[in-house]
């Protein structure tokens, strides 16, 4: 079980990377732009803050530099592998704390800019998240109707968080269930959708995102496979129970004419493929010919119900093989690192510098694991 964890863990982290398009280059490249580069900096943007005609840029400029790195949150702390870089963050995210304040919030909430907006949302304090008695209730309750602007104007991330928000605060759940019926984002409506049993829940949330999977604009499609991909990421008691219809309506666009859209439906098909082995399989199966790479990494998740199959061995021997080194590193994660010590080996000094540092990566994990174990 322990050893099965490791590895739920790193796939976790490089769906994450893959997911986001975020490496070590670009990493550096964000690091390089910072518009925080010393304390000095620091310093002049905190005497700008108490200054009525820069308090708001300097405001912003702090703002968006705690938010540089991807999937971080006010309350997390993530490593850049640049100390300077993460201490500065630190500091400017201690430094944002003793702002958060109705005042400022609001200010945030009225800007145009959805970062600034989605930090707001992200330290909004409620009922549900303070501790009793919560100072300053009435005015921050005061601000929900600016959040429920938000839930309606905002980008996908900007919504979730209002959504997030509202729920949280009473007298919302109107405007909530007004809101689900015309939500276009799947990860917004599943905030939304509410039912007595969580079987009710999922089974409103599958009808409506089979619609949305079937929708006119890609963007909605794309972002609707998504969360189906990305949804045995969250935990037992968060997970939906997808059903037939998610499923039927993700098979045709495993023959999308776009290459992104067939990339997220067969990772997609992967993780629910239990609705329907047989036709999951006949899919994968048939993907594996697939003349995309972005489509290949993923092909070896859906074979792992029958991994002796002649068939399944025939596909993964030609995956292990496959030109794009991506491909290659993804079927041994998918189908146990420790198996393909040398494929691993070998992509350390392949052409595409982010999967040779994922293989060393993996490699030095599987050299701690097996220290570990023969303590």
């Amino acid at each position: 079980m322990r050893r099965h964890g490791v590895w739920l863990c790193i796939l976790f982290l490089t769906m994450r990377i893959l997911a986001r398009s975020v490496g070590a280059q670009e990493m550096s490249e964000i690091i390089k732009s910072a518009p925080i580069k010393s304390d000095e900096e620091l310093a002049e943007l905190v005497a700008q803050l108490n200054q009525p005609k820069t308090h708001f840029k300097a405001l912003s400029t702090l703002v968006h530099f705690s938010l540089l790195k991807p999937w971080c949150m006010p309350s997390m702390t993530c490593l850049s592998g640049d100390a300077k870089f993460d201490d500065l963050e630190d500091k400017t995210r201690e430094l944002l704390t003793s702002w958060i304040n109705p005042g400022t919030i609001a200010e945030l909430m009225d800007s145009s800019d959805n970062e600034l907006r989605r930090w707001a949302l992200l330290v909004f304090k409620t009922p549900l998240n303070q501790a009793k008695p919560f100072p300053a209730a009435e005015e921050w309750l005061a601000m929900v109707p600016k959040v429920e602007l938000l839930a309606v104007e905002g980008d996908v991330s900007v919504r979730d968080q209002a959504v997030f928000v509202l729920a949280q605060c009473p007298g919302t759940r109107e405007f909530l269930d007004q809101r689900a019926l015309v939500e276009q984002s799947a990860s917004v409506l599943r905030f939304l959708l509410t039912g007595r049993t969580r079987e009710e829940r999922d089974a409103r949330f599958n009808a409506r995102l089979a619609d949305l999977l079937k929708s006119a604009d890609p963007e909605v499609r794309l972002e609707a496979l998504s969360f189906v991909a990305g949804d045995h990421f969250h935990g037992p008691d968060s997970q939906t129970q997808f059903d037939a219809r998610v499923l039927d309506a993700i098979l045709p666009l495993t023959r999308s004419e776009s290459e992104k859209e067939r990339a997220e439906a067969t990772y997609a098909v992967a993780m629910i493929r239990s609705i329907d082995p047989v036709r999951s399989h006949a899919a994968i199966v048939e993907l594996a010919r697939d003349p995309s790479g972005l489509v290949r990494r993923w092909i070896a998740f859906g074979l792992t119900d029958a991994p002796g199959s002649p068939e399944t061995l025939a596909i993964v021997s030609a995956l292990l093989a496959d030109p794009v080194p991506q491909v290659r590193y993804m079927t041994t994660i998918a189908l146990g690192p420790e198996k393909f010590v040398k494929t691993l080996q070998q992509l350390t000094t392949c052409d595409d510098p982010e999967t040779a540092k994922n293989a060393a990566s993996t490699l030095k994990g599987l050299a701690q694991r097996e220290s570990r174990e023969k303590r």
